[in-house]
């Protein structure tokens, strides 16, 4: 019996209206396992457009103020600005992001979108990706952009920036049963598991592997296939059924 089975906690809303709906492929998504070093943050920059400045959303985090100061440190050191979207700017009501790209910190994937929730921000975020822009977003900042999320060893309701589920910090934390667990109890789902310090790039349904680990792509019915740095594959070939109607 798998973890999800041990565990089962069905959402009612799974299959219900995600937090954006309407064909969401205009923008890029760039997803990272977790621990990202400099390098890879380095390299991830390249993608971001002049004038190279983040809004960071720190709402999966316990210590949103610390946590938003050491992300500007770091990505300071590599010429790019930071603007922090915490717990008090989410409810602003005229909330406009501007930047050249969103991050979106690691934490508690429920308890971030437990906090976006009804939000300004959340409405933005999903106007945002729509209008092209492109949002990072590293562990639990990661697993909130499918529909479906892992969380703990059970799951529920994402942001739903795209169909695939997706799971983090993978082979570190030994999270291959947990995701194909989903895959099986949601077999019109693809798996998508990010080993730490290493991103996807997710654009139109092709995805771009850089960084130092491995992704692993797994489907109920073609099993697991394991891409590495530089590689650049078409997901719709694994399934029929990626894009949000």
């Amino acid at each position: 019996m798998s973890v999800i089975e041990q565990q089962h906690n069905p959402i009612s809303s799974i299959h219900s209206q995600p937090e954006i709906s309407g064909n969401c492929q205009n923008g890029t998504l760039i997803i990272i396992g977790g621990r990202a070093e400099r390098q890879t943050l380095h390299a991830i920059g390249d993608y971001i457009n002049p004038p190279k400045d983040l809004a960071v959303v720190t709402l999966a985090s316990d210590e949103p103020e610390p946590n938003y100061e050491n992300y500007k440190n770091i990505f300071g050191q590599i010429g790019m600005d930071c603007l922090h979207f915490g717990m008090e700017k989410r409810s602003e009501q005229d909330l406009s992001i501007e930047t050249s790209g969103v991050f979106v910190t690691g934490g508690k994937q429920d308890m971030l979108m437990e906090r976006l929730a009804g939000t300004p921000l959340s409405r933005e975020l999903g106007s945002y990706y729509r209008k092209g822009g492109t949002i990072i977003g590293t562990s639990a900042g990661a697993s909130f952009m499918g529909q479906i999320m892992p969380v703990g060893d059970s799951y529920a309701r994402g942001f739903g920036f795209i169909t695939p589920i997706i799971d983090q910090h993978f082979s570190q934390k030994n999270r291959k049963e947990r995701l194909i667990g989903l895959v099986q109890k949601f077999p019109d789902r693809i798996g998508i598991g990010i080993d730490e310090n290493t991103a996807v790039i997710y654009k139109d349904d092709d995805i771009h592997v850089m960084g130092e680990g491995d992704v692993y792509v797994i489907t109920p019915t073609k099993g697991e296939v394991v891409l590495r740095e530089g590689d650049v594959v078409n997901l719709s070939m694994y399934s029929s059924s990626l894009k949000i109607n």
